[in-house]
């Protein structure tokens, strides 16, 4: 019996909740009976995790992501964030301090002038040029220096800050720039004549700006790789990443998020993803720099004779398409290089065609962009590993012209097999369904 103004046993009370008064998780909002929850008015659910939250929550209680309606148009119009000043000056102390103490202590490449005779027209002139005897170590050193700098800030600080890396790692590129222009000034020479750098097996000459700037770029390159190795690593083995608009550490697992679960800030940025970019360019420089040391002569493009000579040296002799250069002779043997420019630009030709492609399945924003930019710094870090490998060739002012117009010739052969690259990868990314990123970021 039920007494009258009772409801029917059968019969549920259905209370309604206003659209302004949050509904806790905890409420009895579900139904035992049914085993269903019951969506009441004014709840809100994360995108992220799909968890009921209060119409007042302004964060998602189970995942920490913000539910503000209007995130994505303060999106929009948010701030450029700040750069972590701590990371700027480590990385800066840690590459000026390597500069400045390379330079005292003489574990760096030391300018002096040296006077030498050049033949113009027919009479001998007396030309000012920049001098260094350095080995390896002391010509490469500072780079790993700078390697260092950013392997520091990526594990102390876990995040990745590439801008101030970058720029503090520009700092420390100033500062060896000022030592040499003063070596310069102070041995009465200046940095716009030629320079010639001798070790123990190898002669590196050409135009002073165009080698000290390779190797400032060298500098820079390894600090940022490094950088991004440490990173990799860290998170690969933390299984956590710092956001670098808040500074906040959050979960990789079970999958990245794409914005930062406490600030919001986007984590994967588009355009050109330079730390993928330096990897691989890294990566083909180490490659490239093989074929060029150890499969020259295999290959055929680059035969280096004297004393007894190889059939392929013989044969070179005789061949239109070798170009021949004499760099010692005596009274009774000469030394000469034989050097196939059309047939070095197609051997590495493959090279530059399967780095670009390879980069655009590696990033998954920004694949384009990637690419394009890795075309012309291959380019950059091959001549500087042809001026070096093939160092005794370009001791000479014809065999310096010859390998520098060879290298212009690459800059137009590889940029174009280059870009097919690019493209080809973009359109098997396309076909596999990998590219929809790119896709959005046209639109």
């Amino acid at each position: 019996m039920r007494e009258h103004g009772d409801a029917p046993e059968d019969e549920q009370e259905i209370q309604t909740v206003p659209e302004d008064e949050p509904v806790s998780p905890d409420s009895e909002s579900f139904d035992s009976d049914s085993g269903m929850r019951r969506i009441e008015v004014g709840s809100v659910f994360c995108s992220e995790c799909g968890t009921q939250n209060g119409a007042s929550a302004t964060i998602c209680h189970s995942c920490g992501r913000l539910l503000d309606p209007l995130a994505q148009a303060q999106r929009s119009t948010a701030p450029v964030r700040k750069l972590h000043g701590v990371v700027v000056a480590t990385v800066t102390g840690i590459s000026v301090g390597a500069v400045l103490l390379a330079w005292m202590t003489g574990l760096s490449m030391h300018l002096e002038v040296a006077d030498v005779m050049r033949v113009e027209g027919e009479r001998l002139v007396r030309v000012e040029v920049l001098t260094s005897n350095a080995d390896l170590s002391q010509v490469f050193g500072l780079a790993l220096a700078f390697g260092l700098a950013g392997l520091v800030a990526s594990i102390v600080f876990a995040g990745r800050y590439l801008r101030e890396v970058v720029l503090g790692a520009t700092a420390g590129v100033f500062a060896q720039f000022v030592l040499w222009l003063f070596m310069a000034r102070a041995a009465g020479g200046h940095l716009r004549s030629d320079l010639w750098i001798a070790g123990d097996g190898f002669v590196l000459r050409g135009p002073a700006p165009i080698l000290l700037t390779q190797l400032l770029l060298l500098m820079l390159f390894t600090a940022i790789l490094f950088a991004f190795a440490g990173w990799i690593a860290q998170e690969q083995i933390t299984g956590k990443a710092t956001c670098v608009q808040c500074h906040s550490r959050y979960s990789l697992r079970p999958r990245p998020p794409v914005r930062c679960p406490k600030c919001d800030a986007e984590q994967d940025r588009d355009g050109v993803q330079w730390p993928w970019v330096m990897l691989v360019a890294l990566g083909c420089s180490i490659a490239f720099a093989l074929v060029v040391v150890f499969l020259r002569e295999p290959l055929g493009f680059a035969l280096e004779c004297h004393g007894q000579m190889s059939k392929g040296c013989i044969d070179a002799r005789g061949d239109s398409s070798f170009t021949i250069f004499v760099t010692a002779m005596t009274s009774r043997d000469f030394t000469f290089w034989a050097v196939d420019q059309w047939r070095y630009l197609g051997v590495t030709a493959p090279l530059m065609l399967g780095a670009p492609l390879l980069l655009t399945f590696l990033v998954k924003r920004g694949s384009r962009a990637s690419a394009g930019a890795l075309v012309p710094i291959n380019w950059l870090l091959a001549t500087f590993v042809v001026m070096i490998a093939l160092g005794d060739l370009g001791g000479s002012d014809a065999g310096f012209i010859f390998l520098m117009r060879m290298q212009v010739l690459a800059l137009f052969s590889w940029g174009a097999v280059g870009v097919v690259g690019v493209l080809i990868g973009d359109k098997l990314r396309y076909r596999k369904g990998s590219a929809y990123l790119d896709e959005i970021d046209d639109d």
